[in-house]
């Protein structure tokens, strides 16, 4: 390799890093409910001990975690739509990049880790999954980092909400106003909420598409809190200013979004799997 080549490989690997004020552009969600009672553990093996630690080491992978919905944690969610009524754990992945290369890796790894005997749960779990995108990221203030670190700060946990959309794109254009000025700055008065990342389904593409998309495929946004505090008694306070209309207005009335999901979940401690015993 000369050193023109030299400069524009280093170049590329540069800027396929999130930049400082850019969060990563894309995120893979997983909710995984296990339909056998008696392999948490052997999930959590799984994906603590190999599956995430792989995906962690893959190039285009910027960041990832696991969270659990316990028991308490269920009863302290919202779940209006059956994909996500019974899921007991959520996985996100933050990718460096939206590149061919970086997808196919990702697939790879998956393929390949069936075909050397290390992907057991096919059998006994069930997913909703898929990519998004990233709209955009935001810290507190009083927590003093820049809204692409929050991911990867130390979080007791995540207050995730899932809604889906449908309706025309100024419509559209007037729930992502809302939800820039004025509910996600809300959110993050309340205690406990260190930043939160919206993001979009990627079927959500063109903003168009959301008009006439068919109701088994509608795209959907996300809104992922991540918590320095008791992710229950941050849920309860969310729950308690949503209530008090400071959240503002309820957009399943206005037939803009769906709620489909919302809940707290705990970040996952290697080793203490006992939730469900």
């Amino acid at each position: 390799m000369d050193e023109r080549e030299t400069e524009a490989a280093g170049y590329r690997a540069a800027m396929a890093y999130p930049r400082m004020g850019e969060p990563p552009p894309v995120a893979f969600f997983s909710f995984a409910e296990i339909t056998d009672p008696t392999r948490h553990r052997a999930f959590n093996e799984y994906h603590q001990l190999d599956h995430r630690p792989a995906n962690l080491a893959l190039p285009g992978v910027f960041y990832g975690e696991r969270f659990v919905r316990t028991p308490a944690c269920r009863e302290a969610s919202l779940a209006p739509d059956p994909r996500y009524e019974r899921f007991h754990y959520f996985n996100y992945y933050l990718f460096r990049d939206d590149t061919p290369e970086t997808r196919a890796e990702w697939t790879r790894l998956g393929s390949l880790a069936a075909y050397w005997g290390r992907k057991p749960d096919h059998a006994w779990s069930e997913r909703t999954m898929g990519f998004y995108r990233t709209l955009k990221g935001y810290a507190s203030p009083r927590v003093r980092v820049s809204p692409e670190v929050v991911p990867i700060r130390p979080a007791a946990g995540v207050l995730v909400t899932i809604r889906e959309l449908q309706g025309e794109p100024d419509r559209i254009d007037d729930f992502g106003k809302w939800m820039d000025t004025v509910h996600i700055p809300a959110l993050l008065e309340c205690d406990g909420v260190a930043g939160a990342y919206t993001f979009v389904s990627e079927n959500g593409f063109p903003v168009n598409v959301v008009a006439t998309a068919p109701p088994d495929n509608r795209p959907a946004m996300a809104i992922v809190l991540f918590l320095d505090g008791d992710p229950l008694a941050v849920a309860a306070a969310v729950g308690e200013r949503h209530e008090s209309g400071a959240l503002g207005p309820s957009w399943d009335d206005h037939g803009v979004a769906r709620l489909l999901f919302a809940g707290p979940l705990e970040t996952i401690v290697p080793w203490q799997w006992d939730w469900f015993d």
